[in-house]
């Protein structure tokens, strides 16, 4: 709106100096969580850049996308060997930026002008040769722009066995508590967001004509988490956010040696299609969110310490139609108890929207590959 004005009334200098802070507000806010939620990718700003006429902005953000290569192999019983031909595909969780290209006959691939930016959510790289594909998630190495970089990320593919990944997001909002006055006091934001993926191993049994079992083998959680705290009840000269949690990280889960992903096939004739169950327990067991708090003495002294909280994952439940676990699929459901925790999530096919759901709302998204169905 400055700008505009500035054009309007020829204010050279003042349309420089506004100019000026969009590209700062540009740099210092592209893919960063806060201030922006993380919601927002590289198209999105480069949109924003293009629009508004910042060219520093364009320049910043075309400085993150570099060369990715690397090399794709078949593991079979008899050992590796290269996947000539593979169609590797790389896409960004954020805004469906997407790049292809197909190896050659090594097995090595190489991509030109990849997204690298080390702020952004992890990059999903998948690659399909004939029957069997595999998927793997990867940062960027870049925290400034280097658009020389060259980033280099192998996949293997194991014939027969099967790859995921889940993303959920939760977001959810505490309502104000009001006093015996009429004031409001308290109130509570925040969101979540956990990425799992992992490989499963086939488990060959003869004896179960319907059923198809896998075991899990590797799994890799990655989890982000923001909360804020507000207290409207403190004096003017105090702060009015007197909690906040931002964290994020990567953890390893162990899952216990009972847990298994069950592809159950009905008989033909049944009044049941093929059903898909998935099933993780307890991850990440005695996971700690860190913050801050903030404490005021009504006077605007401001006393500001480290804390930090428990949060809880229960479980992913998946209880889907085989045919809805091809592709990327994704599902907004609703969790009204959730407290600031990972809490358990099952989406079946048959749930109804709650009708309170813009108190919390999760989202979970969910890919499969390698999944096939018993012939």
């Amino acid at each position: 709106q400055v700008c505009q004005e500035a054009r309007w009334w020829n204010f050279g200098d003042a349309e420089k100096d506004a100019t000026d802070l969009m590209e700062e507000f540009f740099k210092d806010s592209m893919c960063k969580t806060p201030p922006n939620g993380c919601d927002k990718g590289h198209k999105s700003y480069r949109e924003l850049a293009e629009k508004y006429n910042l060219p520093k902005g364009r320049q910043y953000n075309q400085g993150f996308y570099g060369t990715l290569r690397g090399k794709i192999t078949v593991v079979t019983p008899n050992g590796k060997k290269p996947a000539k031909g593979a169609l590797v595909t790389v896409r960004s969780l954020l805004d469906n930026e997407k790049w292809e290209t197909q190896a050659d006959e090594e097995g090595r691939y190489e991509m030109h002008q990849v997204l690298l930016h080390k702020e952004c959510k992890p990059l999903l790289i998948h690659a399909q040769y004939g029957d069997d594909e595999a998927s793997d998630t990867f940062f960027g190495p870049l925290e400034e722009p280097d658009p020389g970089s060259v980033h280099e990320k192998n996949l293997e593919i194991k014939k027969g066995n099967v790859s995921f990944l889940i993303h959920i997001e939760n977001q959810w909002e505490l309502p104000r508590v009001v006093d015996e006055t009429g004031t409001p006091t308290v109130e509570e934001v925040g969101s979540s967001g956990m990425i799992i993926q992992g490989k499963l191993r086939y488990l060959v049994d003869e004896s179960n004509e319907w059923q198809d079992f896998y075991q899990f083998q590797e799994v890799k959680i990655q989890y982000s988490f923001l909360e804020k705290v507000y207290d409207y009840g403190h004096a003017p000269d105090c702060p009015e956010i007197i909690e906040e949690y931002i964290d994020q990280g990567q953890k390893t889960y162990t899952p216990p040696s009972e847990s298994r992903m069950l592809l159950q096939k009905a008989p033909s004739g049944a009044p049941y299609p093929d059903m898909i169950l998935f099933t993780m327990l307890g991850i990440p067991e005695g996971l700690k969110i860190n913050g801050k708090m903030q404490q005021c003495d009504g006077s605007g002294n401001i006393k500001l310490t480290a804390t930090s909280q428990e949060v809880s994952f229960e479980a992913v439940v998946l209880q889907l139609l085989a045919s809805r676990t091809k592709g990327k699929r994704s599902r907004t459901i609703c969790d009204n108890s959730f407290a600031a925790t990972f809490n358990e999530i099952w989406p079946s096919e048959n749930e109804e929207k709650d009708p309170h759901c813009e108190k919390s709302i999760q989202k979970i998204t969910w890919s499969f590959f390698g999944l096939k169905s018993r012939k």
